[in-house]
């Protein structure tokens, strides 16, 4: 399918869920400055994405030039208006263009999301980029982005990211991005291979909750530092 503008699913149209799927083997081919957005209009216009691809019959989100190129479409966007909603088996590719957020091919806000074994690559900037999210990401390729390979920003709650069994791959900057006070509840069995920098990136800040830092066979690298509030603890491993 060769998108020539972008689709939005759910434009705060009704206040009962609306859900794409996309079955095993589809193609979506994005024009320049189009994407799919997916809830953006907030928890009364909710919206679903159904991306379950097989091994051998992936779904595929890709540019619809003739010669692909990192930056030749906008991004998957998922809003806080997102529910019920997987993507498995799926490639995402050549985004990032005019239109993403943070040059990513993938962006969440405040959205609650799991990909598992799908390839994310060859964006413009940011395989994933997330911002007040906290998703599960489990046996995924995050390769050959332009900067991160994904970006976890900072998130306010008790539910927290699963990052698991992931490939990051010749990423030109560091292969992921956490934040402190978003810190995994899970973040284990990863690898990390032919990155710009090999380090996981790390913003710190006030500490309010019990933390863990697991060892993954890099360093942690700090942008900021870390304030261990009174009673609370991190413990190295």
């Amino acid at each position: 399918y060769r998108l020539t503008t972008g689709i939005e699913v759910n434009a705060n149209q009704t206040v009962n869920l609306v859900t794409l799927t996309l079955q095993p083997g589809v193609t979506l081919q994005f024009a320049p400055n189009t994407g799919l957005a997916v809830g953006r209009y907030g928890p009364n216009a909710p919206a679903a994405l159904r991306a379950v691809g097989t091994p051998a019959q992936p779904i595929t989100f890709t540019s619809a030039s003739a010669t692909p190129a990192p930056g030749q479409w906008a991004e998957l966007l998922f809003g806080s208006g997102t529910t019920n909603t997987l993507l498995e088996s799926c490639v995402i590719e050549y985004g990032g263009g005019p239109g993403s957020s943070n040059a990513s091919n993938v962006f969440l806000s405040s959205a609650p999301l799991t990909i598992r074994r799908s390839t994310i690559r060859k964006s413009a900037g940011r395989g994933l980029t997330t911002s007040a999210s906290s998703p599960t990401l489990e046996e995924n390729t995050f390769r050959d982005n332009a900067t991160y390979g994904a970006f976890l920003s900072t998130m306010s709650g008790a539910i927290r990211p699963t990052v698991q069994t992931n490939t990051f791959a010749t990423n030109g900057s560091f292969p992921l991005h956490l934040e402190l006070a978003n810190f995994p509840s899970t973040l284990s069995a990863n690898t990390y291979t032919g990155n710009a920098t090999q380090a996981i990136e790390l913003g710190g800040g006030s500490l309010g909750v019990n933390v863990t830092l697991p060892h993954e066979g890099l360093p942690y690298r700090l942008t900021t530092g870390i304030e261990v509030n009174a009673n609370q603890t991190v413990n190295l491993v």
